[in-house]
C-alpha cells in the first residue's frame, strides 16, 4: 500500500509513513493513537454524471446537504428528510462542475460532480 509515496504495511505489525501508521490494517494518529474516520469510502453519490435528481446513500443519519458552483457560492441547502434516501433536485441548474457537502453525524464529505443534460 502507498500513501503520498510512502509504502506501509497494513497487515498484523505496522508501519509509520508520516504523521500516521498503518496498525492491523487501520490508520491511526501517530500524536493519538486514535483511529481516524473517514467517509470518503462510506457515503455514495450516485449516478455522476447527473442530469435531474442526484442520490446519497450513507450507513449514517444525513443533517444537511450543500450544493456549491466551482466559485464556492452556495446554490441550494436542504436540512430535512424523511427517511434514509437522500436526494438532490438539481435540473434546474446549469450544466458544469459542481461540489456537494454532506454533513452527517459522524463528519463531513465533500464531492465533486457533473451536472449534464
Amino acid at each position: 500500500m502507498s500513501y503520498g509515496g510512502n509504502s506501509c504495511y497494513s497487515g498484523s505489525g505496522f508501519s509509520s509513513p508520516g504523521n500516521w501508521m498503518m496498525f492491523r490494517g487501520k490508520k491511526v494518529s501517530n500524536y493519538t493513537d486514535i483511529e481516524e474516520f473517514s467517509l470518503n469510502d462510506e457515503v455514495l453519490f450516485f449516478p455522476n454524471p447527473v442530469s435531474e435528481i442526484l442520490y446519497i446513500k450513507s450507513p449514517y443519519s444525513i443533517n444537511e446537504i450543500e450544493v456549491f458552483d466551482i466559485t464556492g457560492k452556495k446554490l441550494k441547502q436542504s436540512y430535512y428528510f424523511e427517511d434514509n434516501n437522500y436526494r438532490v433536485n438539481i435540473s434546474d441548474l446549469a450544466d458544469g462542475m459542481y461540489f456537494i457537502n454532506v454533513k452527517t453525524s459522524r463528519g463531513f464529505v465533500t464531492r465533486k460532480i457533473i451536472k449534464q443534460w
